[in-house]
């Protein structure tokens, strides 16, 4: 009886074991099943990728200072940074004053304009149709004046307020050599760190002694830029790295590796044709493809046709060019959709027609993806073994055959 109990005990634990065996097993081939179908999916987009174009980012900006403004202080300066309306004016005034004059001038442009007090005097002004910037200019100049930016305003002063005005900027630049330095940390993205460095350091603002103040260092394990300068020269800085660590844009090339004969080869080409028709003193003229065969009946009557008679027989409508592929569906002047389809889908499906029909075979489609302004080369084949003897010498080297 002990016996017969001990057998039913082994044989259930036996069974367990099995069972428990086989879950296991089912478990870690599930696992690996689905492991495998992870990697299949990325393998597939892997072949499926044809590159892709990043957008720029946005540069950082956790500063404690505002940024630079985009018109200078300096009036000689700002005269530069932005244009006078052009437009052509007629003017006879005579004895008017100087801010008179100028206040209409400005009313005349929609300009707004701010006159300095010490603006005196009478002018003669007679002008027809003369650009108002060189008419305003020549007024200022003839008294004396100068004028300056301020955003959306001109600002006119005298010449002695615009020294005044030149030696308080200088004022200022000598106060920012001892302004305090701000060191800031820019990744960069796409460019190269050392190539951008040569170009701003010309952004920082020079000394009496006409040597920079800060520096701009380049840490190359992280392709950093280390800047340090005042706050002024470092928002110009950012600004110029924003704009020039920008992606580069990616170009796709590819190609089509076919096995044909040359009487198939020769149905590759393009097609246009067209037909165009206009109305002059009464007479209809047609433009089509040369060789053409009209109707002699083009009119209703066999006499000479009334100026805007109706026709009712077109000459044929056909290809003026046909080198000489038989595309279907693309009748007529179709100019736009051709050149706008003919680097890219026209081929593809003329190959893909030809081979349908069995005319060609299509071997490979090789891809490659490259940067702009960068080469790039496509290589399909192996290394073959080419054998030599030299002295009696066998000598046996690989060589690339491929096609490049």
């Amino acid at each position: 009886m002990k016996k017969s109990n001990r057998f039913k005990t082994m044989t259930i634990w036996f069974i367990f074991s099995i069972f428990f065996s086989a879950l296991i097993a089912g478990c870690a081939t599930q696992k690996k099943e689905k492991s495998n179908l992870f990697f299949d999916d990325w393998k597939v987009r892997a072949e499926e990728s044809k590159g892709f174009s990043p957008s720029a980012r946005k540069i950082d900006r956790n500063l404690s200072f505002k940024k630079a403004k985009a018109v200078s202080g300096s009036g000689l300066l700002a005269e530069y940074q932005k244009p006078l309306p052009k437009k052509k004016i007629t003017m006879k005034m005579n004895d008017i004053e100087v801010s008179v004059l100028l206040r209409a001038l400005s009313r005349v442009a929609n300009q707004n304009i701010m006159l300095n007090e010490k603006i005196k005097g009478k002018i003669n002004i007679n002008i027809t149709k003369a650009p108002w910037d060189q008419v305003f200019k020549s007024i200022l100049r003839t008294h004396g004046l100068a004028y300056a930016w301020e955003g959306d305003i001109i600002r006119i002063m005298t010449n002695e307020d615009m020294e005044n005005e030149l030696k308080q900027e200088s004022q200022k630049r000598d106060l920012r050599i001892i302004e305090p330095f701000i060191t800031q940390i820019v990744h960069i993205n796409y460019s190269e760190a050392a190539k951008l460095r040569e170009n701003l350091e010309k952004f920082l603002t020079l000394n009496k002694d006409g040597k920079p103040l800060g520096s701009v260092l380049v840490d190359e394990h992280t392709n950093s830029l280390i800047i340090q300068s005042i706050g002024d020269d470092l928002s110009k800085i950012l600004s110029v790295v924003e704009e020039l660590d920008r992606p580069t844009s990616q170009i796709l090339i590819e190609a089509h590796i076919v096995e044909t004969n040359s009487d198939t080869a020769r149905q590759l080409g393009f097609q246009w044709g067209g037909l165009g028709y206009g109305t002059s003193n009464g007479d209809n003229h047609w433009l089509g493809r040369g060789g053409d065969t009209y109707d002699t009946s083009l009119i209703q009557s066999s006499t000479d046709p009334n100026p805007g008679q109706p026709v009712i027989h077109l000459p044929s409508i056909g290809n003026i060019f046909n080198f000489p592929a038989a595309l279907e569906g693309t009748t007529g002047m179709t100019l736009g959709y051709m050149f706008e389809n003919i680097g890219r889908g026209l081929l593809s499906v003329q190959l893909s027609a030809l081979q349908t029909e069995g005319k060609l075979n299509i071997l490979s489609s090789p891809s490659i993806t490259t940067l702009e302004n960068q080469s790039a080369i496509i290589e399909s084949g192996s290394k073959v073994p080419i054998q030599t003897v030299e002295d009696g010498d066998v000598e046996i080297r690989y060589e690339d055959a491929v096609l490049k």
